[in-house]
C-alpha cells in the first residue's frame, strides 16, 4: 500500500469518526430540519392547487382572510363555513400557518380535520396526511410508528398522488426515528431510483442517505 493510499485510509476514518459524533449528537435535529423542509413547501403547495382549483365567489373571502390580523382564525372559520375545496384549502392554509408560528396542537388538528374529510378532494386530503404525518412524528409523542406508518400509507398506496414521493420521504423519516434505518434507506432508494425528481430535493434525499449510511455503519 502506498503513502498516498495510507493517508486517504487516515483521511476517511477521521470523516467518519466525525460524521458519526455529529449524528449522535445532532442526528433528531438534522431530521427535524429535513422535516421542516417538508412543510416549508406546503403554503406555496396550497396556493398553486389553489390557483387550479379557484371559486371565484370565495376568493375575497379567502384574501381578506389572509390579510387579517387573526389569519388563523379567520382562515379556521371560513374553512368551517365553506365546502368542498373551499373549505380544504381555508384549513389547509390555517394549518400550515399555524405550524408557522409552532402552534403544533392546532396545526396537528387541522391538518388532521382535512385528511379525514372525505369529501375533500385528494389533491388536499393527501397533502394534509404528509403534512400531519411529519409533524406528529416530533410532536405527538402518544404516536407510535406503526399509527404513523399506517396514516401515511394510503398516499404510498397512490403511485399517481403528486404527494406520492413526499411520502415515501416521509416514512423513511419515520422509519429512522424508530431506528429502522435498513427500511429507511429503502425507502429513500425508491426515490433515488425515480424519474424527474427536482434537483433540490434529489440532493436533500442524497444527502440523508449519506447520514443513513454512517448510522448505519457500512461506509467504506
Amino acid at each position: 500500500m502506498s503513502g498516498s493510499d495510507i493517508l486517504r485510509e487516515v483521511e476517511e476514518s477521521i470523516r467518519i469518526e466525525k460524521a458519526a459524533r455529529v449524528w449522535k449528537e445532532h442526528g433528531k435535529t438534522i431530521m427535524l430540519v429535513l422535516a421542516l423542509i417538508l412543510i416549508g413547501t406546503a403554503a406555496q403547495s396550497i396556493w398553486i392547487a389553489y390557483k387550479n382549483k379557484q371559486n371565484a365567489s370565495v376568493t375575497s373571502l379567502y384574501i381578506s382572510a389572509l390579510k387579517g390580523n387573526n389569519k388563523i382564525a379567520d382562515l379556521q372559520k371560513l374553512g368551517d363555513s365553506s365546502h368542498g375545496n373551499n373549505s380544504s384549502l381555508a384549513t389547509l392554509t390555517a394549518a400550515a400557518l399555524s405550524v408557522e408560528k409552532q402552534e403544533w396542537e392546532n396545526s396537528i388538528l387541522l391538518y388532521g380535520q382535512v385528511a379525514n374529510d372525505k369529501s375533500a378532494p385528494s389533491l388536499y386530503r393527501d397533502l394534509a396526511i404528509v403534512q400531519l404525518s411529519v409533524i406528529k412524528l416530533d410532536h405527538d409523542k402518544k404516536t407510535s410508528q406503526i399509527d404513523l406508518l399506517k396514516l401515511i400509507a394510503p398516499v404510498i398506496k397512490d403511485k399517481k398522488s403528486p404527494w406520492y414521493i413526499r411520502a415515501i420521504f416521509t416514512s423513511a423519516l419515520i422509519k429512522a426515528n424508530y431506528g429502522d434505518i435498513k427500511d429507511a434507506r429503502s425507502d429513500l432508494g425508491i426515490i433515488l431510483s425515480y424519474p424527474n425528481i427536482p434537483e433540490n430535493f434529489l440532493e436533500q434525499v442524497k444527502a440523508l442517505d449519506e447520514v443513513y449510511k454512517i448510522k448505519q455503519g457500512v461506509v467504506k
